[in-house]
């Protein structure tokens, strides 16, 4: 079993509600072994009864409470995290199927070697408050009405990044399932989720799935590392590997600095989103990273093919869309 992390936040005060508070979910998940979304969502509950529930003004509801103090942390960035933790707990306490608070756990991580291991009770309990919210308006992620609903994204977030939790350590089969459901909602999100669904698909084993899901892959840096990565797991370092590899370094060639340790890991995003950009590079990396476990010699691959890359003259880019 995971050793749950000794230190999550900056502060040095352990009486801080919304961090004990996380050490607490992250005990029922590590040590007492509960993985039910629904049961955890329940525990979880139960937790945030204990804790002081705010004054909430007179004509605003709940939801637009917890919500609105949500939001205001994501515009001061978290600069003061006793202050966003504050405003965290009270959205949760107010309102306990406030799963935008829960995912905002993944920002509070971010960077930190062991954040994936935090964030998956976080994730899985957030899916449990949409689904909440969903029943209590008669709704499922099935309904037609489901795409105009503001837990659409929410949901889709949630799944992939669940997705990206449980293919980091190595439950590739799990994993597979939560990116499968995503696309089930909404296919048009493929162009985040099919390159890692055909990644865990090939380190399955099941080729044929993985080769399905890289045809319908848009032209991405990210589908470009990952059709080098599962072609390496087929033929190591064969002449189809390495064309793959120098088409992906075109696209983004920072990537391998951070693979390879020649470049610092920034953690934190910088603003350069663009295509080719460094915080895209640091999501390649992180989507690529359940590869290097299970195939022997590809993180010695990355290091000897290296070096400086040219874009080739005329080389058409990757496609532009990208949504995070």
């Amino acid at each position: 079993m995971a050793a749950v992390p000794t230190k999550l936040s900056v502060s040095e005060d352990d009486k801080v509600p919304f961090e004990r508070f996380m050490f607490q979910v992250l005990d029922l998940w590590y040590t007492d072994g509960l993985r039910s979304p629904e049961a955890l969502g329940e525990r979880a509950r139960a937790l945030l009864s204990r804790y002081r529930k705010p004054r909430i003004p007179e004509g605003e509801s709940e939801p637009d409470f917890a919500k609105a103090l949500v939001r205001k942390t994501d515009e001061t960035g978290g600069i003061d995290p006793l202050i966003s933790f504050g405003w965290l707990m009270d959205a949760l306490t107010a309102w306990p199927d406030c799963a935008e608070a829960y995912m905002w756990v993944s920002n509070i991580v971010e960077g930190q070697q062991q954040g994936p291991m935090l964030m998956q009770p976080f994730y899985s309990i957030a899916l449990d408050a949409l689904d909440r919210r969903l029943a209590g308006r008669g709704l499922t992620t099935d309904s037609p009405g489901f795409r105009e609903c503001d837990e659409h994204e929410l949901y889709l977030t949630s799944l992939r990044g669940l997705g990206e939790v449980l293919a980091t350590y190595g439950d590739f089969a799990p994993a597979a399932e939560r990116y499968q459901q995503a696309l089930h909602i909404d296919p048009e999100d493929s162009h985040e989720v099919l390159p890692r669904y055909a990644l865990v698909k090939a380190l399955l084993r099941e080729d044929s799935a993985a080769d399905g899901a890289l045809a319908y892959c848009p032209d991405t840096s990210m589908t470009r590392f990952m059709r080098a990565v599962i072609t390496y797991g087929r033929e190591a370092d064969g002449p189809g590997a390495r064309r793959a590899l120098q088409q992906a370094r075109q696209a983004n060639p920072h990537v391998m600095g951070f693979v390879n340790g020649t470049r610092k890991w920034i953690g934190h995003l910088t603003g350069d989103s663009k295509p080719g950009g460094v915080d895209e590079a640091q999501y390649i990396t992180l989507a690529i990273s359940p590869a290097f476990a299970p195939l022997i010699g590809l993180e010695r691959w990355f290091r000897k093919e290296g070096g400086a890359v040219k874009p080739a003259p005329g080389a058409k880019g990757p496609s532009q869309k990208r949504r995070r």
